[in-house]
């Protein structure tokens, strides 16, 4: 199914930024750069695939198309999907120098959104997640695999360890 939907995605993407007028994606400018599912970096090491990143001179935007749902109970773009946007963006200034304009979200399921967001959000959502690697790898050195443990009826209900878990 990952070869289907990205056959699918690739599509979407060509459809959304071609000469065509009838996009759904207004584009002012077909002078456009694409770069399609590309790994970027940053020198600290933090990684991404980005489906697709439009950059038009100094405006950047940030695409990422996903199958199911994003949207939250309230009808905001959940959490999860909010941090993957901040990571590209983080990338994004790391590797072309400029912070983008717009971060979109496409949802087969809940249509076109885009994620508001500074550069000082995206920023500190990066250092987060550096410190929680930190924290892992630390506990793994020191042999302290409890200290990344986090039982709960929740966390715990699909764990294939539940039968010989001590907790």
């Amino acid at each position: 199914t990952y070869n289907l939907t990205k056959t699918r995605v690739l599509k979407k993407v060509r459809e959304l930024t071609s000469d065509d007028s009838s996009s759904r994606l207004e584009i002012e400018s077909r002078s456009i750069n694409r770069i399609v599912e590309k790994r970027i970096e940053s020198d600290d090491g933090v990684f991404g695939f980005p489906d697709c990143l439009l950059i038009n001179h100094e405006e950047i935007t940030i695409i990422d198309h996903k199958t199911g749902r994003v949207l939250d109970e309230a009808g905001q773009p959940r959490a999860s999907i909010r941090l993957q946007m901040f990571y590209y963006a983080y990338l994004c200034n790391e590797n072309h120098g400029s912070w983008p304009t717009k971060l979109l979200v496409n949802s087969f399921e809940d249509g076109w959104h885009e994620i508001d967001y500074t550069p000082a959000e995206a920023k500190a959502a990066v250092e987060r997640g550096k410190l929680l690697q930190e924290e892992f790898n630390r506990a793994i050195v020191d042999e302290n695999l409890r200290a990344l443990a986090n039982p709960g009826e929740e966390t715990c209900q699909y764990c294939d360890f539940r039968p010989v878990c001590p907790n």
